[in-house]
């Protein structure tokens, strides 16, 4: 199918030869920018004046070795696209008309087609470098990325259900968008929409102990006839699907010396499901803390009460207004902040020192992959990973008296603090332990790191709150125990 030439300032129709316009009066040895709308020499590669490229280099998504089209010279024949180069810019590109080109022009590829035959046509486009294959771009992509991926092109095809789309190749641009030769009729080498969107999921690299792997390997995959009953079933079995497992247990004691328990503690996990506009999420949280109160006629429990309960306030507020959590450190801050303002201001109005009060905080929130964990006095925090225990919490206490703290959460101004706040990235599982010290000055660190090895959690905490007290159980004891274990989609 011949091009006809075309004035690039009026857009009409003119012979070959022609030196000027015969509607306009336009040059004709010269052409009009697209990207700055100035006129510029024809014979120039470049816009001097906005440096857009006047001959672009384009691309089919089949390979090609010759091709009868004035307009575009072959360039560069790859194993699975060929790339061309504007020769002729002057002569017409074709619009848009039928179901595969409008395919193109929503993603914003189309940029012309080339007719092989009368019958024939391939797409022009007009990608965003590098163009990668399938397997390429999956291992650059995140979990999130991936499934907003998946998702993508499903929906895609819910809009273009009618279409065929050929087997190999399955390539991708550096906008990530899906660049695949398509049919309006069945043909040899095409499937349909269905038939293929099945088999770009099984071609997704996952691991065979992956959530992914159990939703395309089910009868139920198998089944689908249709795109819309993908889309279904897709949102269905990812929106149950959570990033981590936790099981968790807490326990406290006043011990068999103190009249009363100045510790206090809470659990909190929080679970949430949405849909962000492309895939569906389900974020599942778990907050746990742990406070030592130190005071005066039961101040010290009145002080941890509300630091456990103000801080939690706190962090849950933030946890269930936002999905995503760009840092959570200056999240746990505030919260520590705002639980230090309240027990400092009860203090400022205390008539007697007797009556002033404050307590320690040491906590864990599971956000994601990630452990966040925090703490100001000397509360413990220690991480298991399956191997050895670690201890991640920072003791606040005088060189000279390990009793003596030198930051407690209630006691002076919050300028006047520094909370200690670090994460740990969940790679397998994980099992976290934060406790009073009525634990950890009466059972050994070989002993707890035993119990965490040997039993769930549950059973160690009171395990050890038991060796606690057998040994006295001189102060009060607090324990909790987490076991969280990342779940792999993919």
């Amino acid at each position: 199918m011949k091009r006809r030439k075309l004035c690039p300032h009026c857009g009409r129709e003119v012979l070959k030869n022609a030196a000027f316009c015969p509607y306009c009066g336009f040059d004709l040895s010269k052409t009009v920018c697209e990207g700055c709308l100035k006129k510029v020499d024809l014979s120039l590669e470049t816009c001097p004046y906005c440096g857009n490229q006047l001959r672009k280099e384009v691309m089919v998504p089949v390979t090609l070795k010759d091709v009868a089209d004035e307009r575009y010279k072959i360039i560069e024949v790859r194993q699975d696209y060929t790339i061309f180069k504007e020769d002729d810019i002057t002569l017409e590109k074709y619009r848009p008309v039928s179901l595969e080109d409008f395919f193109y022009t929503s993603q914003g590829i189309y940029y012309d087609v080339i007719y092989l035959n009368d019958d024939v046509k391939v797409p022009v486009l007009l990608p965003t470098h590098p163009v990668t294959h399938l397997d390429d771009y999956w291992e650059m992509l995140k979990d999130e990325e991936r499934v907003s991926l998946i998702f993508d092109i499903v929906n895609m095809f819910l809009k273009h259900e009618k279409l065929y789309i050929a087997r190999n190749p399955i390539l991708f641009d550096a906008d990530g968008r899906l660049i695949v030769n398509v049919s309006e009729s069945e043909k040899e080498g095409f499937l349909s929409s269905i038939v293929w969107l099945k088999e770009f999921l099984r071609q997704l690299k996952v691991d065979g102990d992956s959530v992914f792997h159990d939703v395309i390997d089910s009868k139920d995959f198998e089944n689908i006839q249709s795109v819309r009953e993908l889309v279904n079933y897709l949102y269905a079995s990812l929106s149950e699907f959570s990033k981590v497992d936790i099981e968790s247990f807490a326990i406290t004691s006043q011990g068999l010396v103190r009249g009363h328990n100045e510790d206090n503690y809470v659990i909190a996990e929080y679970s949430k499901k949405g849909f962000n506009g492309i895939a569906p999420y389900y974020l599942r949280t778990g907050l746990f803390i742990v406070s030592d109160g130190m005071g005066g006629h039961r101040g010290g429990e009145e002080a941890s009460r509300l630091i456990v309960k103000v801080v939690a306030e706190e962090v849950l507020s933030y946890l269930t207004k936002e999905h995503v959590f760009l840092d959570i450190a200056p999240v746990i801050n505030r919260a520590i902040g705002r639980a230090n303002a309240v027990v400092y201001q009860k203090n400022t109005r205390a008539s007697t020192e007797r009556e002033k009060m404050g307590a320690t905080v040491a906590g864990a929130l599971v956000v994601g992959e990630e452990l966040w964990y925090f703490n100001l006095g000397d509360s413990p925090i220690m991480l298991f990973d399956g191997k050895s225990l670690l201890k991640v919490s920072v003791d606040d206490v005088m060189l000279s008296n390990k009793k003596a703290l030198t930051q407690a959460v209630g006691v002076v101004p919050f300028d006047r603090l520094v909370p200690h706040i670090s994460k740990y990235r969940i790679e397998k599982e994980i099992k976290f332990l934060i406790c009073s010290d009525g634990l950890t000055d009466l059972v050994k660190f070989s002993e707890i790191e035993d119990a965490l090895r040997d039993y769930p959690p549950e059973r160690a905490a009171k395990f050890l709150l038991s060796l606690a007290l057998k040994r006295g159980g001189i102060d009060n004891v607090t324990i909790i125990i987490g076991k969280v274990r990342r779940n792999k989609l993919f």
